[in-house]
């Protein structure tokens, strides 16, 4: 190559490779006056030293070209003495080897996974936390248990005794089961023709209930709830506590049955006590519509 063409060698493989000067000092980082200077091989413009050395090695690399012969060229122009140690730019530190773009692309990517697992999990439990808290409020309330009737009270008054009759086994279980279903809630409407009574007691009092000549209730009822039945008439009540015992019929509060301890009939619709009884002391003497006759029995 000859002395004065190691300028027009840059200019000329810039050119074929359609590169303009701003877009080689922006790459290059050396300025466009200076580019100038290297491509007319004026080494007067260039600062001198071995500053023009690295530029022309720099630029000669950019285009791809062997710098050798062309910093060569520049060196038999200018009579410089060659110090490659000098010229040669200090070679950047080389990165960790394991922080490649493959490593660094790859954590990226477990970053992102753990993440939306996290997140994914966590989506999962409160989804599952609020069906389970609508399928608790959905679930119907579990009725209250029955209360179990309370075993019969032994009773010291012989009048009371006399009037309570023997009854089977059978029938016992079936007034209990009375007694529970009339304190269970009612799930049905009332037939036609039926009336509604309630029983209720203030102390232990044994009391047997017919409806339409069929037994309903015959046991010794304790204090708690009251009990409710929808009944055909005519109905029947006999008690051995009068006192105790507090009739309510479609409503309406019944007068009181008697005195502690006395054994008395109560009927709807009001009728004469049974032939053959004790003698009653206060019997309704004028039957009214839904009214009960009541009437205390002398011991």
């Amino acid at each position: 190559m000859a002395t004065v063409e190691w300028g027009e060698a840059l200019a000329r493989a810039r050119r074929e490779r359609g590169l303009s000067l701003n877009e080689v000092a922006a790459a290059t980082k050396i300025g466009v006056r200076l580019l100038r200077a290297i491509e007319a091989s004026d080494a007067r413009a260039l600062p001198g030293g071995i500053f023009n050395r690295s530029f022309i090695r720099t630029y000669a690399r950019y285009l791809g070209l062997d710098d050798k012969p062309i910093v060569g060229a520049y060196l038999a122009v200018s009579g410089e003495e060659p110090s490659e140690a000098a010229a040669q730019p200090a070679p950047a530190p080389p990165g960790p080897a394991w922080l490649s773009p493959q490593l660094l692309l790859i954590v990226a990517v477990a970053i992102v996974v753990v993440v939306g697992g996290y997140a994914g999990v966590g989506l999962w439990r409160q989804s599952r936390r609020a069906a389970l808290l609508r399928s608790r409020r959905q679930a119907p309330v579990t009725a209250a248990a029955t209360p179990r009737p309370a075993p019969p009270v032994a009773r010291d008054r012989g009048a009371a005794l006399q009037a309570t009759p023997t009854k089977p086994a059978a029938a016992e279980s079936r007034a209990s089961a009375s007694v529970a279903a009339a304190r269970a809630p009612a799930s049905k409407p009332a037939p036609a023709g039926t009336v509604s009574l309630q029983i209720s007691v203030t102390a232990p009092a044994w009391v047997k209930l017919q409806s339409n000549h069929k037994l309903i209730l015959e046991d010794t009822l304790q204090p708690g709830p009251e009990l409710s039945y929808q009944l055909l008439p005519p109905l029947r009540l006999v008690t051995g506590n009068a006192a105790a015992v507090h009739l309510t019929l479609d409503g309406t509060t019944q007068p009181s049955l008697g005195g502690d301890g006395a054994i008395a009939y109560w009927l709807y619709p009001p009728a004469a006590v049974p032939a053959g009884t004790p003698s009653v002391k206060g019997a309704a003497a004028e039957p009214t519509p839904h009214a009960g006759a009541a009437g205390t029995v002398q011991p």
